[in-house]
């Protein structure tokens, strides 16, 4: 569950008439928002739930140049126009840690559970993080134990779509030097999309008057019709999780946290789908039918549909989700003389499945299932000073060992056509040593630099459908470096970084299949160098705390997915390539004040301008063509917009109203190349804004609270996502309807 802490755990205290101050983790130091010489924006537990923010996802709202795609049990971050709609063979471009353990891979539970704060760096950040933080990095700090005190709370839900969230905390301190935590979630909601498809026998025979190898007509209709199995409809969910945390502190410089989590999770988040073109997936669909079975299809005009108006999907199969989620830590800090030394050790095991229609049809056209495995071990020690200066200083060393275990395996006209199973098992090995100096010269000028030298090697072995093998070794070294010069409660600051991350073997096409590996099978790292100038402060004796910076991302060895010509799509569901470079430039503000007592507004802005400078893919004997150059990116828009309204006022001496509006603007977004013959890139998905709000009261103490809340109130149709298909066109992802419901919370 989000943490709902008072300003005093997050920082300084704040007066009636001041803001919060944050203190952050973002530089591996502890120190005020304000101070930190970067672009970095952090939310409190408590500015999450009065906003609404449950997700990852929903954090687009309130972070200007963050912005992800979700579907099939993966979040993948866009930030600044820098990521990937790669969801299965390569690792994000935005780097998750949750208490300083790497979450790798794009799937993982996209809730945000017992948070105490989440801070979200843009730009690359391979000094301080490591690989696949090209983009930046979201840093999850959940709540720790407390030996201090007792504490409790619980919150609880309900609204339409008899969506229910119930969340718990305890902290039990145990004596003076041991206490526990625990949390547990419950998150779900039937289906937020309806599907306007639900004929399970939607061939006839008189679709088939030339009759076909399978059969009589009726024959084949009735072949056809075996592998319909529509759902009334998708995007629902059901999600548990918990997490228990046992500190330990027998002296007060030193410290052992022991903590292990668990979620499961199932959905159907894949399904709410926008077909773009069904006319088009018609006409592909008639000529999959004459090629497999030799029939004379005469499919009806409209045989396949589009949606009919507004979270509304036309699809034949169901498209179930599963993800289970597990991993456990032990964190020990050690405040030595001069120097904090912090050691982290960590495991975590997924399990992902999902099934799918490529093609996202009233029929099944191409569909696919992934079922991986994986497991990973992490070990960090970190040394950082503690001392006064003028000379500062932090490093560490890294390692990771990481395994994955796939199968996939794609089926045409389902049940007619079965592909060969892909059967693959990689091994990954990650050193990595940095550190980082930064010296004085003033009171108020700095310099500091840091470097990180990384070592990875990829061995890949595929069982099936041959045996096949391919490995990869990769080294990186990324610095950077700050000058920053300190105003008053702020700074100022220019900066330079890069980032790096990972390349890999695909493990959902086997080397066998491509007539060269690098054709879409083994693919190189990429790299983004950051330039950037930004500025910070807290104004009116902390009523005011205002953000801006401009920034530059020179971007190479894009990874991308790249789509089979029609011949090979059985075989290759998915391809990945380098492309060849492209830059991102932009600018973002932030501004939060209290205007009055009680009333705390907030606006926050970003531009940006992304374009491929070199990305195209022509003449290659698997993949389809098309040209990128000097077009916009994918999942770039050009402007983000929000805006807050948060007001606390007594309305007796027990009593306080509370409420809040949350109104989010994102422009308009390109989703990848068109799978359509002879069209680059498909249309710009339509700008929308959407309104949160929420309003209720609270008691003076803040113990007890009522709300009720409104996320879309407006019912604006909106989409979060588009993907392309190659052959079978193009489909756009909805997102979430107006949901209206009511919040009880509770804290002890």
């Amino acid at each position: 569950m989000i943490a709902v802490l008072p300003p005093a755990a997050l920082g300084q205290q704040a007066g009636p008439d001041q803001l919060a101050e944050i203190v952050v983790t973002a530089q591996r130091v502890k120190e005020s928002i304000v101070a930190v010489p970067a672009a970095v924006q952090a939310m409190s537990g408590r500015q999450l739930i009065t906003e609404g923010i449950n997700s990852l996802t929903d954090l687009k709202f309130d972070v200007p140049g963050y912005l992800p795609t979700t579907g099939s049990g993966y979040t993948q971050i866009f930030i600044r126009g820098i990521g990937n709609s790669i969801f299965v063979g390569a690792d994000p471009s935005v780097a998750t840690y949750v208490d300083g353990v790497p979450r790798i891979y794009g799937s993982m539970v996209d809730q945000l559970i017992d948070v105490q704060r989440v801070e979200v760096l843009k730009g690359a950040q391979g000094g301080l993080y490591g690989r696949n933080a090209t983009g930046g990095v979201v840093n999850i700090i959940t709540r720790q134990p407390d030996v201090t005190a007792f504490g409790a709370d619980a919150l609880l839900d309900y609204g339409e779509y008899d969506s229910l969230r119930a969340a718990g905390y305890l902290n039990l301190p145990i004596n003076d030097k041991v206490a526990l935590s625990v949390a547990v979630e419950r998150d779900s909601h039937s289906p937020y999309i309806r599907n306007i498809s639900t004929d399970r026998a939607p061939y006839t025979a008189a679709m088939f008057p030339g009759g076909s190898i399978l059969g009589t007509a009726q024959q084949t209709a009735d072949f056809f019709n075996s592998g319909v199995d529509p759902s009334d409809g998708y995007d629902d969910q059901s999600l548990s999780a918990a997490d228990a945390k046992l500190l330990i502190k027998p002296v007060d410089d030193f410290k052992l946290t022991f903590a292990g989590d668990y979620a499961i999770k199932t959905d159907s988040g894949g399904g709410q789908i926008y077909q773009g073109d069904p006319a088009y997936n018609q006409a592909t669909l008639v000529g999959l039918l004459q090629l497999f079975t030799g029939a004379n299809p005469q499919l009806p005009p409209g045989f396949l549909r589009g949606p009919d108006g507004k979270f509304t999907t036309s699809m034949g199969l169901p498209t179930p989700v599963n993800l289970i989620d597990y991993g456990m830590s032990s964190t020990a800090e050690w405040n030595a003389p001069g120097v904090d030394v912090t050691s982290i050790s960590a495991y975590r095991y997924q399990q992902t499945y999902f099934f799918t229609d490529l093609g996202a049809d009233t029929v099944p056209v191409e569909s696919v299932t992934v079922h991986n495995f994986k497991h990973f071990f992490y070990q960090e020690l970190r040394a950082v000073s503690s001392g006064p200066g003028p000379f500062h200083y932090l490093g560490g060393v890294t390692f990771l060992k990481d395994y994955f275990t796939g199968n996939t395996q794609a089926y045409v006209l389902n049940p007619l056509y079965t592909a060969p199973l892909t059967h693959v098992l990689t091994f990954v090995r990650n050193y990595s040593a940095y550190a980082q100096v930064g010296y004085d010269f003033t009171q108020r000028l700095n310099l500091t630099a840091s470097g990180r030298y990384i070592r990875e090697t990829n061995q890949t072995g595929f069982t099936q459908p041959v045996s096949s093998s391919a490995s990869t070794v990769e080294t990186s070294f990324d610095p950077s470096a700050t000058l920053s010069y300190k105003l008053g409660d702020g700074n100022a600051y220019a900066r330079w970084a890069r980032g790096f991350k990972a390349g890999g073997v695909n493990p959902v096409a086997s080397p066998s299949v491509f007539p060269q590996p690098s054709d879409g099978s083994i693919f190189g790292p990429e790299h983004v160098d950051t330039y950037e100038v930004g500025y910070r402060r807290s104004l009116v004796h902390q009523q005011a705390q205002f953000t801006a910076d401009v920034f530059y991302n020179d971007y190479t060895g894009l990874q991308v997915s790249a789509h089979a010509q029609p011949q090979y799509e059985a075989q290759i569901v998915e391809a990945i390539v380098n492309a060849g470079s492209a830059r991102t430039w932009g600018a973002e503000e932030t501004l939060e004040a209290r205007v009055a007592r009680g009333l705390t507004l907030g606006i926050n802005a970003g531009y940006l301008n992304a374009k491929y400078l070199n990305f195209s893919i022509v003449n290659n004997p698997v993949l389809a063509d098309f040209n990128l150059d000097n077009s916009t990116m994918i999942n770039s828009p050009k402007w983000q917009l929000g805006m807050t309204a948060t007001l606390e006022e007594p309305l007796t001496d027990r009593l306080d109203l509370v409420a809040n509006v949350l109104e989010s603007y994102v422009g308009g977004v390109l989703y990848g190349p068109s799978g359509n013959p002879g069209v680059l890139p498909v249309p710009a998905g339509s700008p929308y804004w959407l309104t949160n709000l929420r309003v209720g009261v609270e008691t003076a103490d803040g113990r007890y609270a009522l709300s009720l809340f409104a996320n879309n109130l407006f019912d604006r149709a909106y989409i979060t996502q588009g993907t392309s298909s190659g052959a079978l066109g193009d489909q756009y992802v909805w997102g979430d309807p107006r949901v209206v419901g009511g919040e009880v919370t509770a804290r002890f």
